[in-house]
């Protein structure tokens, strides 16, 4: 077909326009078969309109030729269509209205092209995934029902599971980094998605099937998948599991966030004891005082349910005063219940001396100290010695076992038998089975 071979000159010259226009003059020589039949000059059309950014004119010669995009279209039609759309998402002049109905349109392309069998294809396939996650993630409101229905469009088998490396410069020296798969973050986006449009049952699913089958993870990935499940079993009303799921957690990464969503299972349940240890321990641990604006006002809301009203007040002012001064929304609520309304009241001010004066309160349990809180008991295990020293189990006055490890350069260690007994304080190890004895010392006999 001589209309077809100019095409591919003006190509091979890279003269995109001169093709376009050659097409336009001499297309009325040929039926619309005869050029809906040849793959080739379909293909190289697409190449030109894609490379002259004239996007929707390739969607209208697709519409004029009656040329659909199924199973049954040529692999080269499919990736020229393919790349183009790649080309129009990506491009910075494209019309940002038409962003979400080029990503609609690559969600229905996206199963055609998975079943091409080439190299290219396949690279292709990953490549329109890798940059649809990252761009559509990444925005400040997500449509994670969008996010959603693109990635149930995704053949996770056909995901590159090899992670990726960059080069990063820090102080003129190049370090290797290395970058989670396509296929890890395929999951990662998709359990996400899945929590977001609240379809939780799913979401337990896809995350467990990710910690199944990723051997190493990137970004603490295997924390967040096993939250996120912990998280739905929480909305779905299943609150042991929720419990376990979390405490499991603790044993891994002891993050403020994670204790202070663990306390608030423990309050839907009651156990106000529990709650409290685990809330304090959060506000000790390392974080941004403004990140705990919620747990403050919940540590507030529970001082106040245990009838501590001077510590419940000025939780709640603390609370109002950094959302004050960070330029936070205010309920009613916790206005009314920090009491603002009356006297002078300077955000900043309080915030300071707030932060001081509960600095003493906020502090685990292993930061106790005093006559009252020291227990005595029992050695009643001792482990094989390791190097630096032994692991050992103290059965405590109270009857309850408690883990301890007592190095060899402890004063203690010489005389370390079964049956010696100890004084010591506890440190509680929130989805341990054991919390722990520390500042452990033997009590002679006289």
């Amino acid at each position: 077909m001589e209309l077809q071979q100019v095409i591919q000159q003006f190509l091979r010259e890279k003269q995109y326009e001169s093709a376009l226009s050659y097409f336009k003059e001499h297309k009325n020589e040929y039926s619309k078969q005869e050029i809906a039949s040849n793959i080739y000059l379909t293909a190289n059309i697409l190449q030109c309109l894609r490379l002259t950014k004239s996007w929707k004119a390739a969607e209208s010669y697709l519409k004029i030729y009656e040329i659909e995009i199924n199973g049954s279209t040529s692999e080269r039609i499919v990736t020229s269509k393919a790349l183009l759309l790649y080309d129009w998402y990506k491009s910075p002049d494209k019309n940002p209205e038409d962003e979400k109905i080029i990503v609609e349109k690559i969600i229905r392309i996206l199963p055609i092209l998975g079943n091409q069998k080439s190299e290219f294809s396949q690279n292709l396939y990953n490549t329109l995934i890798f940059k649809v996650l990252k761009t559509e993630t990444k925005k400040n409101q997500p449509d994670w029902n969008l996010i959603n229905r693109f990635c149930e469009t995704v053949n996770p088998v056909l995901l590159n599971k090899k992670p990726y490396s960059i080069t990063i410069e820090r102080n003129g020296k190049n370090r290797e980094s290395e970058l989670a798969s396509l296929y890890e973050e395929w999951y990662a986006q998709y359990s996400k998605a899945l929590f977001n449009t609240g379809n939780f049952e799913k979401c337990i699913a896809i995350s467990e099937e990710a910690l199944n089958e990723i051997g190493k993870m990137h970004y603490s990935n295997e924390i967040w998948f096993a939250r996120r499940i912990a998280q739905c079993y929480k909305v779905l009303g299943e609150m042991e599991m929720a419990i376990a799921g979390f405490e499991k957690l603790l044993q891994k990464k002891n993050d403020w966030f994670l204790l202070a969503e663990t306390a608030y299972l423990y309050l839907q349940k009651k156990e106000n004891d529990k709650a409290l240890n685990l809330m304090l321990n959060a506000m000790a641990g390392h974080g941004d005082i403004n990140y705990k604006v919620e747990l403050i006002e919940q540590l507030g809301n529970l001082y106040h349910e245990l009838n501590q009203s001077e510590l419940a007040l000025d939780h709640w002012k603390l609370a109002y005063s950094i959302r004050k001064t960070a330029g936070w929304a205010i309920s009613s609520g916790l206005a009314g219940k920090a009491g603002t309304a009356h006297g002078n009241f300077d955000p900043e001010t309080h915030k300071q001396t707030l932060m001081r004066k509960l600095q003493s309160v906020w502090k685990p349990a292993s930061s106790l100290s005093g006559r009252e809180n020291r227990l005595t008991g029992t050695i009643i295990r001792i482990s094989k010695p390791k190097e630096n020293g032994n692991d050992v189990i103290i059965k405590g006055e109270n009857n309850k076992d408690y883990y301890a490890f007592i190095k060899t350069s402890d004063e203690l260690y010489p005389n370390l038998k079964t049956g010696l007994k100890v004084g010591f304080f506890i440190r509680q190890l929130p989805g341990k089975p054991l919390d722990k004895a520390v500042k452990i010392k033997e009590i002679k006999s006289h």
